[in-house]
């Protein structure tokens, strides 16, 4: 933790010590740099869409590796957000930042597009 410069417990981490991935995007989509979002070579928009997506699905208690996809996540390294789907992930955005549990859970059977596959291996 030193190292990294990280001053927190671990065992003691509050909801303010982290940027919650709705936020960011909602930071991106009112012009903050999505190029400011990110880790190593992974960085952009496409970087906050996913963790987007699987803070989502972690909210249904589903958790991802960061290198876990599917078919709307994707392995979509340094791509363009569609257009077409931002009203969806503003959507999400909003859903991530509430952590509304029943929502999320009426949200994920309503777009059953954004859930992981059934082959998919925890």
């Amino acid at each position: 933790m030193k190292t990294l410069g990280i001053c927190l417990d671990p065992t003691d981490i509050s909801r303010d010590d982290f940027l919650i991935a709705g936020t960011a995007w909602q930071q991106c989509r009112g012009g903050t740099d999505p190029n400011s979002f990110g880790i190593m070579d992974w960085f952009g928009l496409w970087f906050v869409r996913g963790n987007l997506l699987r803070d989502l699905l972690a909210l249904s208690k589903v958790e991802l590796l960061p290198w876990d996809t599917n078919a709307v996540i994707g392995p979509y390294e340094n791509q363009d957000v569609d257009p077409q789907e931002y009203a969806l992930l503003d959507t999400i955005s909003e859903i991530s930042i509430t952590g509304d549990y029943s929502e999320v859970i009426s949200f994920l059977r309503a777009n059953k597009q954004l859930c992981m596959s059934d082959d998919w291996i925890a």
